[in-house]
């Protein structure tokens, strides 16, 4: 702007003293205004290149740069005019203000626009946080499907790619409200509202890793979840069970409330349970048979595998019956065997023992006479002698023994064969069954009577001799002095053996007929019983007759009370006994 001389050359003219015309301003920022909205224009042809917060900020800063360059232009003009020319001063002032408000204004909205600025990269950066951990759990499940990595393992990989993803983007979130503290173009309100909003995505961001911690803890604890121990096992089995029983009640409690049938949920809740302890047993079972089963565990898990079969429907409940009896009878029997071959076992322990001390007292005895030059067959005869007595006192335990096996095994043969085949063809197996019972009683008394029966050594100087003779009944005689129920082989004491080669003797014959006459006289009018029925006993006398059934019939008794005074179990004290017996028997005899 000129002086008012020149401004009036130019046609202008002065309406007042110290003022000039209204465009004088306008002439001066014209070419500003010019290169102003060229500016603009190139900003807005790049407007769909750039982000909102970028065109802002471009726009604004060509704001502030024109009204930055008007207001110089303004101080200028100003600098250029009279003071007496108020009014255009006035103007310029207006106009510096004018500007200088669209400078502030420009600013704000480049500082709005560089916090926008600041969130969106915010977001990027967790955006390309996820993607990556996205990535990389898409990597494992193609890994899976190649086979490369198990199910299990590619779970563990997720949960710590989760927990990683959260640590990151927890980090992320602390380093933008770091950041947003130095920053100067954010107001007061704007920084106190975005931390805020910010510490509360941090805190459930916290809350995110912890439930990520967890889910591994509970990983880890779900994969090493084999209980140790006993104690252990039961806890785990005790909460399936829980858990299963928990979740079908809830599901019955649904149905039941929508009105629905919940039988068919019942039976399965009892299938599973049913289901679940048997694994369990089946577990302990296992471990069981690692250090040894007893016969215990293994009845108890064949019962149990029994059960299951029925359960699942496998066999019938009549069949389940008859193996259930089955198993209990081979489990009793297979007791019995065991306790019945230790008492045979003991008892030949114990005999044996006999009869080796007794042959090395005599063995001493011996080898002291031929020292001494005697003549040592009298001892010979004597140890001989003394060990068949040994042989003989054991034979009726032995016989025992074997008597109650052969009870034992036909019982339960039989009671199987009524179990597996009914009643008739139970009946018909029993009696074939009972007749291999006697055949074998039979066969035992037979191998008893050998060893009874056999006579001791005997010489002319030591006939008669009390002490190492005793008497056999195969060749006949008195059997000697004692109670009328004392046994001595198959008959009494006090009582008379006729041999059957003298029976063939026609005299013979009469006396006994005499003698039985007598005999069946005194049982009529002892018990009244008639001379039949006192046939069948011989404690009286009699003839035993040729009949196999009658002989088994009274060894079956004798066998029996036999059996009862023996113990159907065996100590320790008792296998310490015959031990201290085999010892005493091996060691060198003294006189002592």
């Amino acid at each position: 702007m000129g002086k008012s001389k020149k401004k009036a050359k130019k046609g202008h003219e002065k309406t007042e003293p110290g003022t000039y015309s209204e465009d004088s301003i306008d002439e001066v920022t014209a070419p500003l205004d010019i290169e102003h909205q060229q500016n603009l224009l190139n900003i807005n042809k790049r407007k769909d290149q750039l982000a909102e917060a970028d065109y802002i900020i471009e726009k604004n800063k060509e704001i502030i740069r024109y009204e930055q360059a008007v207001v110089e232009a303004l101080q200028t003009m100003e600098a250029q005019t009279d003071a007496t020319h108020t009014k255009t001063l006035d103007k310029i002032h207006q106009e510096q203000q004018k500007s200088e408000a669209n400078i502030v204004k420009a600013q704000q909205q480049i500082n709005n626009a560089r916090v926008k600025q600041d969130t969106e990269l915010y977001n990027k950066r967790l955006a390309a946080t996820k993607v990556f951990y996205d990535n990389l759990n898409d990597n494992i499940s193609k890994a899976v499907l190649k086979g490369e990595v198990t199910e299990e393992q590619a779970e563990i990989m997720r949960l710590t790619n989760t927990r990683n993803q959260h640590t990151e983007e927890l980090a992320e979130m602390q380093r933008f409200l770091d950041e947003m503290a130095t920053k100067d173009y954010y107001t007061a309100a704007q920084r106190e509202k975005a931390q805020e909003k910010l510490r509360e995505a941090m805190a459930a961001k916290n809350r995110e890793i912890l439930n990520d911690q967890m889910a591994f803890q509970n990983k880890i604890k779900e994969l090493t979840a084999d209980p140790i121990g006993l104690k252990g096992i039961e806890e785990a089995h005790k909460k399936q069970v829980a858990a299963t029983k928990a979740m079908y009640d809830t599901l019955i409690e649904a149905a039941k409330a929508q009105g629905l049938d919940t039988v068919e949920l019942e039976r399965q809740r009892l299938a599973k349970i049913r289901e679940l302890n048997y694994q369990h047993a089946e577990k302990l079972y296992g471990i069981q048979e690692q250090i040894g089963t007893s016969w215990a565990d293994e009845y108890r898990h064949e019962l149990d595998q029994l059960q299951k079969l029925k359960d699942d429907e496998l066999i019938t409940e009549k069949e389940y019956g008859r193996r259930k009896l089955d198993l209990l009878l081979g489990n009793i029997k297979k007791y019995f065997d065991y306790y019945s071959g230790l008492s045979s076992s003991m008892f030949s322990a114990i005999q044996q023992a006999e009869i080796d001390q007794n042959e090395a007292k005599y063995d001493e005895l011996i080898r002291q006479a031929e020292n001494n030059g005697e003549d040592t067959a009298a001892l010979e005869e004597e140890k001989e002698n003394k060990k068949l007595e040994i042989q003989k006192k054991y034979a009726d335990v032995d016989f025992a023994i074997k008597i109650s096996q052969i009870i034992a095994d036909t019982a339960v043969s039989i009671m199987k064969a009524f179990s597996q085949l009914g009643p008739i063809g139970g009946a018909i197996a029993a009696a074939m069954l009972t007749a291999t019972g006697v055949a074998q009683v039979i066969s035992a008394k037979a191998e008893r009577d050998k060893v009874k029966n056999l006579q001791p050594k005997s010489s002319a100087s030591k006939v008669g001799a009390a002490e190492r003779v005793v008497s056999g009944y195969s060749d006949g005689g008195y059997t000697g002095d004692g109670g009328r129920y004392e046994v001595a082989g198959v008959v009494h004491r006090g009582e008379y053996v006729v041999p059957k080669p003298i029976m063939n003797d026609p005299r013979v014959v009469d006396a006994v007929g005499t003698i039985e006459a007598i005999r069946r006289k005194q049982v009529i009018a002892g018990n009244g019983t008639t001379p039949a029925a006192a046939a069948y006993g011989y404690a009286n006398g009699g003839h035993t007759g040729n009949g196999d059934l009658a002989v088994v019939a009274t060894e079956l008794r004798a066998a029996t009370e036999a059996v009862k005074q023996m113990r159907a179990y065996i100590v320790y004290q008792d296998i310490e006994k015959a031990g201290e017996v085999l010892d005493k028997a091996r060691d060198t005899f003294t006189n002592n």
